[in-house]
């Protein structure tokens, strides 16, 4: 009897003990779940003129006289510091950013889709997703530009990821990529955006920048079709030009609160 109830304990024993090690490790297991806040994601165009504009609102830089943008976005990736961190008193420095990953913001930001950022002169803003994110300070916006392969053959952005049209010198002009380059546009703010209840935020494509260190007056229409045109695949020799434009795309796109 007494051996018995000696077996009894001990076997008790092992199971409270593994018991006890199970729910251990399941709390381990659980993820943190961050607060999170109601944010949208919008895009748009800037630049301030180099040449006072005349009869419209179109932006003109180094000879480029902007009337129209497009551009194609897929593959967004948020960056930010955690509330958590920040209330910690952590200088954002010391703090490794976390991705907006399976948020709904972020998903729906991720899709594939083309924007029209300026039209005939108007530069509008246009929204990219809506959704929840985590509470917290953002720091960069990672995305890839998408190449629209299913547009019609008619359309500017068939087989394109940016597409601006314009004028140089009294000449319609276009210019347009074709590659699906990863661009990470940081914050305007040092600080970053906190997003902390109902957050609007802008990726925002800079036309000085874009356009830094390039004089359009040296572009040319070699088919004289009466079009200039600066991208891959063109028959004009702009190439000099159109390499200047992506070495610049990287710097000329930033984000900030709307």
């Amino acid at each position: 009897m007494r051996n018995t109830m000696k077996n009894f304990r001990k076997g008790f024993l092992i199971a409270s003990i593994a018991l006890f090690g199970w729910a251990c490790s399941e709390d381990q297991g659980e993820t943190f779940d961050e607060p999170k806040s109601s944010a949208s994601l919008s895009a748009t165009v800037e630049g301030e003129n180099s040449n006072p504009p005349e009869l419209t609102e179109r932006i003109i830089v180094n000879g480029f006289s902007t009337t129209d943008f497009k551009v194609g976005m897929k593959e967004v990736e948020m960056r930010y510091a955690a509330k958590a961190d920040i209330l910690a008193g952590i200088g954002l420095g010391g703090i490794t950013l976390n991705t907006a990953v399976n948020t709904s913001l972020q998903t729906n930001a991720s899709k594939e889709q083309t924007l029209v950022l300026m039209s005939s002169g108007n530069v509008q803003s246009e929204t990219v997703a809506q959704g929840e994110t985590p509470d917290g300070s953002y720091q960069e916006i990672d995305f890839r530009l998408y190449k629209n392969t299913t547009a019609e053959t008619s359309e500017t952005m068939k087989d394109k990821s940016l597409w601006i049209g314009g004028q140089i010198g009294g000449d319609d002009a276009s210019i347009w990529l074709d590659q699906e380059m990863l661009i990470t546009a940081e914050s305007a703010d040092e600080d970053g955006v906190m997003v902390d209840g109902d957050t609007a935020m802008e990726v925002v494509f800079n036309l000085n920048k874009l356009f830094e260190g390039i004089d359009f007056s040296a572009a040319v229409d070699s088919n004289a079709d009466g079009m200039i045109e600066i991208g891959p695949g063109s028959e004009d020799e702009n190439a000099a030009i159109l390499a200047q434009i992506e070495s610049n795309i990287s710097s000329a796109v930033s984000f900030k609160k709307k």
